[in-house]
């Protein structure tokens, strides 16, 4: 059985409001955000993963590491890793609604602008799909990183596509050995982010989009738009979350997290 980020005895997430960093997407806002921590994380799967994740890398950090945050985005990990020196790059692509002002350098992630041996840690999360070069992504990212400099990757298998023109791959357990191993970089682990009733509530939350927009009465599809967000955003996932304990194999994920050394 693969391992997973969820706490073997307790079969939940370890993360709690205590935990004060909080990546869930700033530009999702409503009744979500004020529901309690336990249950908020038993809904959002793909946030909760994700934190999961951080917060391991967060803890394999020390005050004044050069982490670099590879394909930021709009910069959500800095607070996670305020005790470092933080260094965010984007190529400034992705949402169309996404503020990348706070980017600390807009560049080509297949040709970072950093001399070779220079960081600590570098991030690369839900980046590696965005780029049509995965190898040589990874070969910049390795280069970049000082002997036995770490690496924390998250990478999709089972999402769906986004932030589309820019979506090309999605990638396999053993793809992700491959690709890791050849940009010289020693594997600590891969680990699925959920299993197969995971990637079952990802998809089903399309689905109040999808059956209110074939509804023309605007007053009938405001009734059944918010009935079936309240099932597929709500209550289905919760029930999905434990469900996915059933899967013992999570040979199909949302999310692989990744952890390497270079060598």
């Amino acid at each position: 059985m693969r391992e997973t980020f969820i706490d073997k005895k307790t079969g939940d997430y370890k993360i709690s409001k205590r935990y004060k960093i909080h990546t869930f997407d700033p530009n999702i806002k409503g009744f979500r955000e004020h529901l309690p921590f336990r249950i908020k994380n038993k809904i959002a799967l793909v946030e909760s993963e994700e934190l999961e994740f951080i917060e391991f890398a967060h803890n394999q950090t020390i005050r004044g590491d050069l982490v670099l945050d590879v394909g930021c985005g709009q910069g959500r990990y800095k607070k996670a890793f305020s005790h470092t020196n933080y260094i965010g790059v984007d190529f400034g692509k992705g949402g169309t609604n996404w503020d990348y002002s706070k980017v600390n350098v807009i560049c080509d992630v297949l040709n970072l602008p950093f001399k070779k041996d220079s960081f600590n840690v570098v991030l690369n999360s839900m980046v590696l799909e965005h780029v049509n070069d995965p190898q040589q992504c990874l070969i910049e990212c390795a280069d970049v990183l000082k002997k036995e400099g770490k690496l924390f990757l998250v990478t999709p298998q089972g999402y769906g596509e986004h932030q589309s023109p820019h979506d090309y791959f999605r990638f396999s357990y053993w793809g992700l050995e491959y690709l890791l191993k050849k940009a010289g970089l020693k594997i600590n682990f891969i680990k699925p982010m959920g299993g197969i009733f995971y990637v079952i509530g990802m998809h089903l939350k399309i689905v109040p989009e999808v059956i209110a927009s074939n509804i023309k009465i605007r007053i009938f599809k405001n009734i059944v738009y918010k009935c079936l967000v309240l099932l597929f955003y709500y209550l289905v996932p919760f029930l999905l979350f434990y469900l996915d304990r059933m899967d013992k194999g999570k040979g199909i994920t949302l999310y692989y997290g990744c952890y390497a050394k270079k060598e």
